[in-house]
């Protein structure tokens, strides 16, 4: 065990004791499975290691999984990515939108994308997703139905919020907007911080917990369906 994780793992079981909403056991052992699943890829281990085609895929398998289950259901004309890194993972969604017969198309978005993925369902966009011209390219398939958007790039609480905020007057009743790492730490409250204050200011949006049936997942609470 690596001393970052087990910092965490002694101040959240201190956390544990004197919490007001403190986590049922198996729920607790949950958490403290997925952090600990989460931190081995500072280590170079486990998920972290992943590959799509020859590029990195920064998720947690049973979240690629549910994103397939979600694909099939309500298949999306139209996902968006905040957040390209290597590409892998917008090559596996238009991977399986062939394999399901879905005629989509993924926008994946980065403002200094490692790989440009090339497919012919993929279109990269090089810049921030809260820029002006970005947003208008969006803007401009926004009568794609159904969607499904992920948001993957900076996690810091107030980018997240912005994203969250801007990204979701893009969706109709039925569409998906996950929040990507609400299960990782950070100082200002990160994605988990931003989902759950905007979780109060729209009514529209609940958190789809059957999508989190697996037990780990990186997103737990960010998987956000529009009313």
């Amino acid at each position: 065990m690596n001393l970052k994780l087990a910092v965490w793992l002694a101040g959240s079981a201190a956390k544990q004791l004197f919490r007001s909403d403190r986590l049922k056991p198996d729920a607790y052992l949950v958490d403290l499975l997925t952090k600990q699943y989460l931190y081995a890829a500072s280590t170079d281990e486990t998920w972290a290691t992943m590959e799509w085609r020859g590029c990195k895929i920064l998720k947690s398998p049973t979240d690629l999984w549910m994103y397939a289950e979600l694909m099939q259901r309500i298949r999306p004309a139209l996902i968006i990515e905040t957040g390209t890194y290597e590409g892998g993972s917008a090559l596996f969604l238009a991977d399986l939108m062939g394999v399901f017969g879905i005629d989509g198309k993924v926008v994946t978005i980065d403002i200094a994308p490692r790989k440009v993925p090339e497919h012919p369902k993929v279109t990269a966009m090089v810049g921030s997703s809260l820029a002006d011209n970005i947003v208008f390219r969006m803007t401009s398939m926004r009568d794609l139905t159904p969607k499904i958007i992920i948001l993957d790039s900076d996690h810091s609480y107030k980018h997240v919020l912005a994203e969250m905020q801007l990204y979701s007057r893009f969706l109709a009743s039925g569409d998906y907007l996950i929040v990507e790492d609400t299960s990782t730490d950070m100082l200002d409250g990160g994605p988990s911080r931003a989902v759950k204050e905007f979780l109060m200011d729209n009514p529209l949006f609940q958190v789809d917990t059957h999508c989190e049936r697996l037990g780990l997942t990186f997103n737990r609470g960010g998987y956000l369906l529009r009313l």
